[in-house]
């Protein structure tokens, strides 16, 4: 959730941040009034919009005048007029797109004699899960365009929540923006405040740009951009009433109340897709082939048999009830030793992708073969009111063998170790072909004509990249996506990675060119600006005669 510059000042303000006095209004004779409040002799009217450049920004109506959404005033004469101007017109910022926003309120503050402008943020790093301080002597600009000309202008550091923010950090942030004596101390006590702030209340980001230095050597907080962790939002009703619904869609709004992530945007392409991760790709796929999405919409967890239809309403869409059904999965050498004996079938007969129904622990089930692990697998398909009890039940027979309950990551490592393949994240093509992944066994061009076998047999010896493992000389996991090079010329993407517990090894599947796939090529990975050396092995990594099947 986000909220207006004005309301993230007064709270800012609350932790003892230092802010600009300002008042904010709604029509022209409260700013007249607020400006006679302040004082003068000079103030900044500010548009308060959820949208950033506001004072580069333009608007669309010619009564508004050719100044953007912040606009400088000499007198409380012209501080009205503005007011007249701005309020209820509409500003087109960079982040607003071409649609823009209405000007609803205005932020009326004092003027500021500015010496230096800096730029300090607030935000999760989601490597690390700590909260991270990105800082530059660049204030006043466009942060992501500093990144990109000058990023050595750009510190950041993190602080480890077990030990909270220190002196230390503080300092930190001086030096960093060249800070000394009474200077740095203020820098200090701004960087307590922030920080407070950001953790007590569930902040997802906190912008100050710029965060300026005065001619008489104060510190202020000139402009403040506040958002919250919508999850969070249950603890903090205070800051639920500072929600502005007039700056969100209200196909955002509606979509809220069912627990959806719900986004819209400008394209004729609507989405309804289960899963973020899904749901992206799904809008890239879009672009892609040239067409642009009218929104995003993970329908997720919170797709429930309630809300669906809501979702389709007017439509012509019929929804229909499906068995509830759970599934266990059981993998391990030890899988068949640990069910059988509860089952009366001979589950060693399942095939591999075999389905069978049966019973285990005499409640019923479906039994399937797999080994996403690598190693033999099964997974029981149970509905959900039986769930509990059966694998009450397996981990009960398991207990000899050792068995224990572990997360999809475990299943992934597993995954990577024994060479399987995962999609999309292991097809780097949107076109990728069998043989450019080596499960050419999956299809038999000997069969009468089936769909696509043309076009098969015409990408045939035409691969550009094959699947490959690789060794890498490193401590921890590869970066999936990281480049690899060979006689500093790009030849391959890694793909899926995993740093093997039982190897010692740091592994990844890769695309590499066909030329370069014999086992023992060096070639070498860049991950994150660092290069390492790796070489191609044998797959799978772990097991490679498959014994444990």
């Amino acid at each position: 959730m986000n909220i207006h510059e004005y309301q993230a000042k007064a709270l800012l303000k609350k932790y003892g941040a230092p802010v600009s006095r300002g008042i904010a209004v709604f029509n022209p004779a409260e700013a007249e009034k607020a400006a006679g409040e302040l004082g003068g002799p000079l103030w900044v009217v500010k548009s308060q919009i959820h949208a950033g450049g506001r004072g580069k920004g333009k608007f669309k109506e010619a009564a508004a005048g050719e100044k953007g959404g912040v606009r400088l005033a000499k007198s409380v004469d012209e501080v009205k007029t503005f007011a007249e101007q701005m309020l209820g017109n509409t500003l087109v910022t960079i982040q607003t797109g071409p649609v823009g926003k209405q000007v609803n309120r205005l932020y009326i503050e004092e003027g500021s004699d500015i010496a230096k402008e800096f730029y300090l943020s607030l935000l999760v790093d989601r490597e690390t899960s700590h909260v991270a301080f990105v800082v530059s002597t660049e204030g006043g600009m466009d942060i992501e365009e500093v990144a990109h000309s000058t990023p050595e202008k750009i510190i950041t550091f993190s602080v480890d929540p077990a030990s909270g923010i220190q002196g230390f950090h503080g300092r930190k942030v001086a030096a960093a923006l060249g800070l000394t004596g009474d200077l740095a101390k203020q820098a200090g006590k701004v960087t307590d405040a922030l920080y407070k702030a950001f953790v007590d209340t569930d902040m997802a980001m906190l912008e100050i740009n710029p965060l300026i230095v005065t001619k008489d050597n104060r510190l202020v907080v000139l402009d403040a951009k506040v958002s919250f962790d919508s999850n969070a939002l249950f603890r903090h009703p205070d800051l639920v009433e500072l929600r502005d619904e007039t700056e969100e869609d209200a196909k955002e709004i509606e979509a809220s109340k069912y627990d959806l992530a719900y986004i819209a945007l400008d394209g004729t392409i609507g989405c309804m897709v289960n899963g973020a991760g899904l749901a992206m790709a799904t809008l890239d796929i879009i672009k892609l082939y040239g067409e642009s999405p009218a929104n995003f919409l993970d329908v997720g967890g919170g797709a429930t048999e309630e809300v669906l239809p809501l979702l389709t309403e007017g439509l012509d869409v019929t929804f229909a009830r499906d068995d509830d059904v759970h599934i266990l999965s059981v993998q391990g050498p030890k899988a068949l030793e640990i069910l059988q004996p509860g089952t009366p079938l001979d589950i060693a007969g399942i095939p591999y992708f075999g389905h069978a129904p049966t019973t285990l622990y005499g409640i019923a089930v479906s039994l399937a073969r797999g080994g996403y692990s690598g190693e033999r697998g099964y997974e029981v398909f149970v509905k959900a009111k039986d769930a509990v009890e059966v694998w009450d039940k397996i981990l009960e027979a398991g207990k000899p063998y050792g068995i224990m309950p572990v997360s999809w990551d475990c299943l992934d490592f597993g995954r990577v170790e024994a060479a399987l393949l995962f999609f999309p994240f292991d097809m780097p093509h949107q076109d990728t072909t069998p043989w450019e992944v080596l499960m050419d066994w999956t299809v038999d061009l000997s069969k009468p004509d089936f769909r696509g076998k043309a076009a098969l047999i015409a990408r045939k010896g035409t691969e550009r990249t094959h699947q490959a493992g690789l060794e890498v000389l490193h401590s921890a996991a590869i970066t999936p996506g990281a480049k690899i090079l060979k006689d500093g010329q790009e030849v391959g993407t890694v793909n899926s990675t995993v740093f093997s517990q039982h190897l010692m090894k740091s592994l990844a599947l890769v695309s590499l060119l066909p030329t370069l796939t014999a086992l023992g090529t060096a070639v070498t990975v860049v991950d994150d600006g660092k290069i390492y050396e790796a070489n191609v092995v044998r797959t799978p990594f772990y097991d490679p005669l498959r014994l444990r099947t």
